[in-house]
């Protein structure tokens, strides 16, 4: 019982010397330009029979304090392809920056980006069944290039809403909405 008493006043008078101390605040990366540090968009985009539909989600990594450059994201995005005669999934990985402080930015975006045509796939299979060859790999198939854009971005420090729009690979010619 004396054991349990003094284990029981060690951590109360512990629990009363914690004490927070507050000193000069520094300031977050979304409090200096107010932009969100998270923003999720879908994006849209063509040219002629070419066309993609990606789902993106970005995350705020630095904002430098002086620059061309005022904010770096990682982004992340996964969708689809789709051309005349085929279609497949699409994943986008890359690095953004953004310029200036206001609501409108210029946006630059490097990366990778890996799709697969699964329909070409299954025609390959069906020949080399037909025919009595191995099986294809499915590297085959996938391809693997360099992405980028280059773009303008609509959004409002402290705001919610996102608008996109520019050119690049895999997106082409792009709109993009999002929170």
């Amino acid at each position: 019982m004396k054991m349990l008493k003094i284990t029981l006043l060690s951590l109360l008078g512990s629990a009363l010397l914690q004490v927070t101390a507050y000193s000069q605040e520094i300031k977050t990366a979304a409090e200096r330009s107010g932009l969100k540090k998270n923003a999720v968009y879908g994006t849209i985009g063509t040219v002629g029979v070419y066309g993609v539909v990606e789902g993106n989600y970005e995350r705020m990594i630095a904002e430098p304090a002086k620059g061309f450059i005022t904010s770096y994201w990682v982004r992340v995005g996964y969708g689809g392809w789709y051309n005349w005669e085929d279609s497949g999934p699409l994943f986008v990985i890359g690095l953004s920056g953004l310029t200036g402080v206001k609501k409108s930015h210029a946006e630059f975006n490097i990366g990778f980006t890996t799709s697969y045509d699964p329909d070409s796939y299954d025609i390959g299979v069906s020949n080399a069944n037909y025919s009595g060859e191995p099986k294809p790999s499915k590297s085959e198939y996938r391809q693997n290039l360099p992405a980028a854009s280059l773009g303008y971005r609509f959004q409002k420090p402290n705001g919610h809403f996102i608008f996109r729009t520019g050119i690049g690979y895999p997106e082409a010619l792009y709109v993009s909405l999002g929170f």
